[in-house]
């Protein structure tokens, strides 16, 4: 019997460590992982810079060891996340007698203990960067009047905004499932701290650091996770609005976002055109 078995989960599920813990319990089982692949081509599993050949040489050693082996099960071990691509490598080893796709669950209960560490970790390493960008600290990486970066030194860089993401994601899910339980969604337990939470966040971002990408991504977390809670349009109708009046008034009150705004119109000068300009360049040249 020839079994291919196909790994499906985001990274750091667990894929790895069950295909190894797979492989001390049964006989002749092989593991194929894209990641090995990938430091076998380019000296480096986070190199990709020669994606095509990695996956054309995955299938191919998956195929070869069907071909070579009588007996034998073989570990696929990559995401897959799509649907199409866990269709594809079915119809794409032809030589096994038995497919079976492997499903991870996302450990959540894990990061789910950190949810609150997490959102303070950021709102502070925010806090962090005003603080060493008032001093006119070197740590701060300034750059056209935003400071959105803290140095390192040889380690190079880290943004703030980013951990700032990932623990609005963990804290305000938690909190919503928390008070879905209790029946508290729509009382003070919930809007307070989600309310306190979600305007830090967009100050820190907006004022100390002038990042309105992240911003925007900040806004996009906090208005995705009121849809999914099944709140009252009615209350997420509110948070719209007082959202939409915040943002016209980051606009008005700084001078490089309204002159962004203006170029859009034609009225901005050559230096506040330049990505514009750049970028009708780039689609017009295909």
């Amino acid at each position: 019997m020839k079994t291919f078995i196909l790994l499906s989960a985001i990274p750091g599920s667990g894929k790895s460590t069950w295909a190894n813990q797979y492989v001390k319990e049964h006989k002749n089982v092989h593991i194929v992982a894209s990641d090995e692949v990938r430091q076998r081509l380019t000296g480096s599993a986070q190199c990709f810079d020669k994606e095509a050949l990695v996956w054309e040489t995955f299938l191919s050693d998956i195929n070869n060891l069907a071909k070579n082996e009588e007996d034998v099960t073989v570990i696929g071990d990559s995401t897959n996340l799509q649907n199409k691509y866990r269709k594809f490598y079915n119809e794409a080893t032809p030589g096994f007698d038995k497919h079976v796709l492997v499903l991870f669950k996302i450990p959540y209960e894990k990061y789910q203990k950190f949810a609150k560490l997490f959102v303070v970790l950021g709102l502070l390493s925010c806090l962090l960067l005003a603080i060493l960008a008032a001093v006119n600290s070197s740590l701060a990486v300034c750059e056209l009047g935003a400071c959105r970066w803290i140095s390192l030194g040889g380690l190079g860089s880290f943004q703030p905004a980013e951990l700032l993401k990932m623990g609005l994601v963990f804290y305000l899910a938690q909190l919503v499932a928390a008070r879905k339980r209790e029946e508290k969604l729509e009382k003070n337990d919930f809007w307070i701290p989600f309310s306190i939470v979600s305007i830090l966040s967009i100050i820190f971002v907006v004022f100390f650091q002038q990042d309105l990408g992240s911003t925007v991504v900040i806004v996009a977390i906090i208005l995705a996770i009121l849809l999914m809670s099944g709140m009252p349009w009615k209350n997420i109708a509110i948070v719209i609005g007082i959202i939409a009046l915040g943002g016209v008034g980051s606009i008005l009150i700084s001078p490089h976002r309204m002159e962004r705004l203006m170029t859009f119109n034609g009225d901005g000068d050559s230096d506040s055109s330049y990505h514009i300009e750049n970028a009708m360049i780039a689609i017009g040249t295909g």
